[in-house]
């Protein structure tokens, strides 16, 4: 089951970098003074590369997240897209109880995923080259979940399918020229389980995990 608690919890915390980057970047304008946020790109091609983890697992480090996006806006903030990607979120121990049986056998859960989402992209560039953007995409995933047990001979059970999931995130640009640009971006993901496996017995009917990556945009009118 999705923890409300800790998802609220990793909410707060995006709006609170989210806010922080806002007041950052209104302060240096005042110092700047320009006039005007710059007209940027309508195409915006970006690439990332990061980590990857269980909300529940976080303190215990992350593995690799990886996406590649375009998206079209018809103004300076508001846009649309698509983007593919892939998390590979840390490998955790933990007992799986199969059905039918009355007891619990040790082991290893390994969880990773690709998908591909369409998104919903807001940005605001401000006077000092930096783009704040907030962005929410659902669509297809494909997970490759297994569970690995202690003892080789016991029950062991691997999932491969497509599931409904979605994500939501906020991230930050640097504009190094009018084309391009480097940045942050946090997302969290949210996927629908299967309930006829035993693994969703652990991982619950929903799967929950977030990314933390750094990107390369290119911006292009």
């Amino acid at each position: 089951m999705i923890d409300i608690t800790k998802m609220t919890s990793f909410t707060k915390s995006l709006s609170a970098a989210l806010i922080l980057a806002l007041s950052l970047t209104s302060s240096a304008q005042s110092i700047v003074r320009v006039k005007s946020p710059p007209e940027v790109g309508r195409h915006v091609f970006e690439g990332s590369l990061g980590i990857s983890g269980s909300l529940e697992e976080a303190a215990a480090g992350g593995d690799v997240a990886w996406s590649f996006g375009w998206s079209y806006h018809a103004n300076n903030s508001l846009g649309i897209g698509i983007s593919i990607g892939a998390n590979s979120p840390e490998n955790f121990e933990g007992r799986l109880k199969p059905l039918g049986v009355n007891f619990e056998i040790p082991g290893v859960f390994e969880n990773k995923f690709q998908y591909l989402t369409a998104n919903i992209h807001v940005r605001a560039p401000t006077r000092v080259g930096l783009v704040p953007h907030l962005q929410a995409g659902f669509g297809y995933y494909q997970i490759d979940f297994e569970f690995r047990p202690v003892d080789p001979n016991d029950f062991s059970e691997r999932v491969e399918q497509g599931e409904f999931g979605m994500h939501y995130g906020v991230g930050l640009d640097y504009l190094i020229s009018n084309s391009l640009a480097i940045g942050v971006i946090g997302n969290y993901h949210l996927i629908s389980m299967d309930d006829d496996f035993d693994i969703t017995a652990v991982l619950g009917d929903w799967y929950d995990t977030w990314d933390l990556k750094a990107s390369i945009s290119f911006y292009i009118q």
